[in-house]
């Protein structure tokens, strides 16, 4: 297999109107329309009252189309990828909730952040490149839309690296964390206000038993990016690059076996109506980082910097809290709708984990600006070095 080969990103599952279904997109394709102001005739006779409507109306349309800059500095514009208004969305939209509310209520009128939802400002390499030309402030990118423009966040999706979440948050929160995101603001000129997760961690889902990495063989399995087809590779399965909004209907026909999922994206969109079996090995964690333009954040006074620092973390501590607290809610669910959930063993997750990180390792190494990072990062969440 060619690990160059760039895999089709996650694209939609949100029909319209707002509501749930398999067939629609995430991504809004919004069109931008623009029209020019309809010609003002003049009023006969030199009219002074006409003149007058006349020159309001000329005032009024350039302050619309030409702000002053001292309000528009005051918007803080967020683009989210989730639709509004679904409670299973509230994993990562609650993040930007809690952020908007601490912020609004704390910087007296200084910054209002407003909240653009459901790819409403375009997907989300689109938002990024405005994130970073500070056409809006920020967004919600997960580390796939990131690794194009800086190859070393892929370390994080390293496959059986994490052993818990708890591994997790220590090392985005330290060192390691702290050089990658600051390589970010480097390279990219967007601050890593803080790292959170977009599901909980990602298992195999199929229409057959998974019990053993030898049961992988041959299976025809969906994955999310290249270093994720690694994993599935090794094992002699399959991986295909199946875009997102096509996945339910594949698993439904037979097109895929089966797919690399978390239990939350499972329970949301009924994959469990076409997947019988759940193999749960914790072979990722997807995570996703909380960004905002550089520039507009170095410009603030050192209060609103502070206001915006802490709302982050807030934002952050309820995603954290949330996913730990729906995780076991999650199985229950899964299994009360009929799934048949299996768990390897530690002897049969090490025949797993070990192959499968030591290709990925290999694979991304010859990728990264700083190799070094995958020794460093190896040594702190423990993990045998392959």
């Amino acid at each position: 297999m060619n690990h160059n080969k760039t895999l089709k990103p996650m694209s939609g599952v949100i029909g319209r109107g707002g509501k749930l279904s398999m067939t629609a997109r995430f991504r809004a394709n919004v069109e931008l329309m623009y029209s020019t102001p309809p010609k003002i005739k003049k009023h006969p006779g030199g009219n002074y009252l006409g003149n007058q409507i006349v020159l309001l109306l000329l005032v009024a349309a350039t302050s619309f189309l030409f702000p002053h800059v001292s309000y528009a500095e005051k918007k803080l514009i967020v683009g989210l990828t989730l639709p509004e208004h679904l409670p299973a969305m509230k994993l990562v939209n609650g993040i930007y909730e809690k952020f908007k509310d601490n912020v609004n209520n704390k910087a007296n009128g200084e910054i209002k952040v407003e909240l653009q939802y459901g790819s409403m400002l375009g997907n989300a390499d689109s938002r990024l490149r405005q994130v970073r030309a500070n056409i809006i402030q920020m967004s919600d990118p997960a580390i796939g839309n990131l690794a194009p423009l800086y190859a070393d966040i892929q370390i994080f999706s390293l496959p059986y690296l994490f052993k818990d979440m708890d591994t997790a948050w220590k090392i985005l929160d330290g060192p390691i964390g702290y050089k990658v995101a600051n390589a970010i603001r480097e390279k990219l000129g967007i601050r890593v206000l803080g790292w959170f997760v977009t599901g909980d961690f990602a298992h195999y889902s199929s229409n057959r038993p998974i019990e053993k990495a030898a049961d992988l063989s041959g299976m025809k399995l969906r994955v999310l990016s290249p270093i994720n087809a690694i994993a599935v590779e090794v094992h002699n399965g399959s991986p295909l690059p199946i875009a997102f909004n096509e996945l339910y209907t594949a698993l439904r026909i037979g097109a895929a076996d089966g797919a690399d999922l978390n239990m939350w994206i499972i329970d949301a969109l009924k994959f469990h109506e076409v997947q019988k079996y759940l193999f749960l090995d914790k072979h990722r964690l997807p995570f996703g980082a909380m960004v905002i333009n550089e520039a507009y954040y170095d410009a603030l006074p050192s209060q609103l910097q502070d206001i915006i620092s802490e709302a982050a973390k807030d934002g952050i501590t309820y995603n954290r809290s949330k996913i730990k607290n729906l995780e076991p809610k999650l199985l229950k669910k899964l299994d009360r709708a009929g799934m048949i959930i299996t768990r390897p063993s530690p002897e049969q997750r090490e025949a797993l984990a070990k192959p499968a990180l030591s290709a990925s390792i290999q694979y991304l190494r010859h990728k990264m600006t700083d190799p070094t990072l995958i020794d460093e990062l190896v040594s702190a969440a423990h993990v045998t070095p392959p």
